[in-house]
């Protein structure tokens, strides 16, 4: 029987969460699927499997001008990707790959379209400043041509339903999945390190690094604890 053909698409599988999560659901769809990891950066630091392909679209100009034409370029080159590779389901995971498949799916891509939001966009927009209202509105209309949106957290499916208008019929909470068996195969490696905490991610206030310490105050003895991120 043919395998379901399944495109992962996002920036890159550089340093960071959603990559690591992406390499982890690779790993693991592969077992009933043939998965393909499409990147718009060329930038791999994580291992994968050998059977999963890696494919990147075509560079564009590092300009504002050469940015904006490149993205038109990468959706209809993605479309077109898409048919040739008869891609069944499309995975897209954060922002600039949520914008391309979803205006590909607009000009009539075919393959079933869920994103991945992994951020609170109500709380990064205001970050961000400058024509908040008019960002938001872009996220409103592109975030309701997908067949359905992934939430990683019951909050930031809340923040979606609020702010963005996503029915919950479209809307799904799946939180992020863990290799249950590596995290316990490397904590077997050195056990005198046990009792440490150590977490990593820009120091925003996004990142709730409050909670943490929060947490942390409840212990009656705080084990040693380091903060890796700039902010």
């Amino acid at each position: 029987m043919t395998k379901k053909r399944i495109a992962i698409f996002i920036y890159s599988l550089g340093p960071g969460g959603a990559e690591r999560v992406t390499t982890t659901l690779a790993t693991h769809l592969q077992e009933e699927f043939e998965v393909t990891i499409v990147l718009l950066k060329e930038l791999i630091a994580y291992p994968l499997p050998e059977g999963i392909r890696v494919v990147c679209a075509p560079p564009s100009s590092s300009t504002i001008v050469g940015k904006v034409w490149g993205m038109v370029k990468t959706l209809f080159w993605f479309k077109t990707w898409c048919e040739h590779e008869k891609i069944t389901t499309v995975l897209a995971i954060l922002n600039r790959p949520i914008w391309i498949s979803s205006l590909a799916k607009f000009f009539g891509n075919s393959p079933h379209l869920l994103v991945a939001e992994h951020t609170m966009q109500s709380l990064w927009r205001k970050e961000e400043g400058g024509f908040f209202l008019l960002k938001q509105t872009k996220m409103k209309t592109l975030l309701s041509l997908p067949d359905g949106v992934i939430a990683i957290s019951q909050e930031i499916a809340h923040d979606l339903a609020t702010h963005y208008g996503i029915p919950s019929s479209k809307l799904h909470v799946i939180a992020n999945p863990f290799d249950i068996k590596e995290i316990q195969r490397l904590s077997l490696i050195s056990p005198q390190r046990r009792g440490k905490v150590i977490t990593a991610g820009t120091l925003k206030p996004l990142k709730n690094h409050a909670m943490l310490l929060d947490a942390l105050s409840f212990l009656s003895s705080v084990p040693p604890t380091t903060l890796l991120g700039s902010g």
